[in-house]
C-alpha cells in the first residue's frame, strides 16, 4: 500500500431551509467553523456546495445534501472527547434557536418520517481513510477545490471483493480519465458521532465514501468519462447487486474566511 498518513474526517452533511440559507452560511463561516477549530483535535475545515452537474447514473433519488462541512480531526476519539462534548452541550445561541424554530415551522418531523421519498436534512458522519495503492496525495488545483463524491452501502459479505475491485480496477480507471486528479477512499468509522442536543434519530450512515479531486465540475460531462461508466466490466456487473449508491454529487469548495486549508 502507498498511503502512509490516513485522515479522519468528520462531515456534517446538511440542507438548509431556503429562508435562512444565506444567514446559515454566514453563521458557519464567521462563528461556527472558527469555534469548532478551537476545539482540541480539530485540524482544519473545508466547506463544499453541491453543483448542478449530474454524473452518469444520477437520478433525483441520488441527490445528496447541498452542503458538506468537512472537518479533518486527529482521530475518531475526538468526537467523544470532553473538549468536544463541552462545546456541543452549550445552550444554543440566538441564531441556533432561530434555526430550530424554522425547522419546526417547516414541519421537518414529517420529512424525517417519510424515509422512502424525503431528503433528510442532516447527517453527522465520521470517516476513516482507507489505505490506497494509487497516488495518495492528489494534484490540487488552485481554490476552489472541485470534488466528485460517491457514497455507497455494500453487503458485508462482499466487502472484500468490493474493495479489491475499487482499489485494483475502478479507481485506477477513473484516474486515467481527463481531469481526474486523485482519489481518497473512506470507510464509516466504527463509532458514530455523539448526537447533538435535540437531534432526531440518526439517518443510517453510508458505509463508504469515495472522493475524487477533479479539475473543474465540468470534468464530469467529458465523453471519455461517460463512455467508461456506460461500459461496466464483468467484475463490476457481478458486484452491482450487492452495492447500493446512497448518493452522489459534484461539489465546489466555498470560500474559507477562517483561512484554513487542508493538506
Amino acid at each position: 500500500m502507498v498511503t502512509t498518513v490516513l485522515k479522519t474526517l468528520f462531515i456534517p452533511m446538511q440542507d438548509y431551509a431556503a429562508d435562512i440559507e444565506h444567514e446559515t452560511n454566514r453563521w458557519f463561516d464567521r462563528d461556527h467553523v472558527p469555534e469548532r477549530l478551537s476545539c482540541a483535535g480539530f485540524l482544519g475545515c473545508e466547506r463544499f456546495q453541491l453543483t448542478d452537474i449530474e454524473p452518469p447514473g444520477w437520478n433525483s433519488r441520488m441527490r445528496w445534501f447541498k452542503y458538506l462541512n468537512v472537518y479533518t480531526v486527529e482521530g475518531p476519539e475526538v468526537l467523544s472527547s470532553e473538549a468536544y462534548r463541552h462545546q456541543t452541550e452549550q445552550p444554543p445561541g440566538p441564531w441556533m434557536a432561530r434555526w430550530l424554530a424554522a425547522d419546526r415551522a417547516a414541519d421537518m418531523g414529517e420529512l424525517y418520517a417519510r424515509r422512502s421519498t424525503a431528503r433528510r436534512w442532516s447527517i453527522r458522519s465520521l470517516w476513516c481513510q482507507r489505505a490506497s495503492t494509487w497516488r495518495p496525495n492528489p494534484v490540487r488545483m488552485p481554490p476552489p477545490r472541485a470534488v466528485y463524491v460517491v457514497l455507497r452501502d455494500v453487503d458485508p459479505a462482499h466487502d472484500e471483493a468490493f474493495n479489491q475491485y475499487m482499489d485494483e480496477e475502478a479507481v485506477p480507471e477513473l484516474l486515467s480519465c481527463p481531469g481526474f486528479l486523485g482519489c481518497e477512499r473512506y470507510q464509516a468509522a466504527a463509532q458514530a458521532p455523539m448526537p447533538m442536543p435535540g437531534e432526531p434519530a440518526a439517518m443510517p450512515h453510508p458505509g463508504y465514501m469515495d472522493v475524487f479531486d477533479i479539475e473543474t465540475p465540468e470534468v464530469l460531462t467529458n465523453p471519455v468519462f461517460w463512455k467508461l461508466c456506460a461500459s461496466p466490466s464483468p467484475r463490476a456487473r457481478t458486484l452491482e447487486p450487492h452495492c447500493q449508491v446512497r448518493g452522489m454529487g459534484v461539489y465546489l469548495q466555498r470560500p474559507s474566511p477562517w483561512l484554513v486549508q487542508l493538506s
